[in-house]
């Protein structure tokens, strides 16, 4: 029960709890450096136990419960208390506020359809848990640390990004629009292509952006996905 990759997904799972109060603390410095932890926490413990021939039922489903909370509970709360400090509709922000756990209720769907989907265990159909943490988490860097939306966005109506983000979260993560992963690296060079663009580009981005370069780059992520998966059906 207790072995290596399980313990690389309880730290991701541990991340994920402690990134809840650095959520609801304000303190988006820390909830990156949690965040961080959890990506690669979550990259270590598949790729160990398959390298280490350690893959099981527990494991699957331990990693899809740590995954629950790091990127699908944690994503949300940060919506929450960005739509809940907002005063947009005055009294009924609270109620609006409540929007935001549809991101909750898509992961859940997200990562339960994945543990019995065998078609993706060389890539992912739609948008995965941990992108969509990466890109709100870069929509929260970018609006409220880098205020990177000012020029489209003024703070009194920043919400409406949060408004505009969710639905599209949702419809990502629960489509079946094959996504670009590092499980197809070494058997297809178009993929392989791709990803080398997207970690080019992507360096150059958080050189430039910092943390709030994770929306750009997961949206960059998105198109060279669709365009994967156009050119692959021509």
């Amino acid at each position: 029960m207790i072995n290596l990759p399980n313990l690389f997904t309880l730290l991701n799972l541990l991340s994920g709890c402690l990134a809840v109060i650095a959520v609801t603390k304000d303190e988006p410095a820390t909830y990156f450096i949690l965040l961080c932890i959890s990506l690669a926490s979550d990259f270590l413990d598949g790729w160990v136990a398959r390298k280490t021939q350690q893959t099981s039922l527990l494991g699957l489903q331990l990693d899809s419960l740590a995954d629950m909370i790091s990127f699908g509970l944690v994503p949300a709360l940060i919506v929450f208390v960005s739509l809940q400090e907002s005063d947009i509709l005055g009294w009924a922000d609270h109620f609006l506020a409540l929007y935001a756990f549809i991101i909750t209720l898509g992961a859940a769907l997200r990562l339960a359809k994945f543990n019995f989907d065998i078609d993706q265990q060389h890539t992912f159909k739609g948008l995965a848990t941990p992108a969509v943490a990466i890109g709100i988490a870069g929509a929260w860097f970018g609006y409220s640390e880098y205020n990177l939306f000012s020029p489209f966005i003024n703070m009194e109506f920043g919400p409406i990004l949060w408004i505009v983000l969710v639905p599209l979260a949702i419809v990502l993560m629960l489509s079946s629009i094959p996504m670009l992963s590092f499980k197809s690296f070494h058997s297809d060079l178009k993929a392989r292509s791709l990803l080398f663009i997207l970690v080019i580009i992507s360096i150059l981005l958080f050189a430039a952006m910092n943390a709030a370069s994770c929306l750009p780059i997961i949206a960059l992520y998105i198109l060279l996905s669709c365009f994967y998966w156009l050119t692959k059906k021509s």
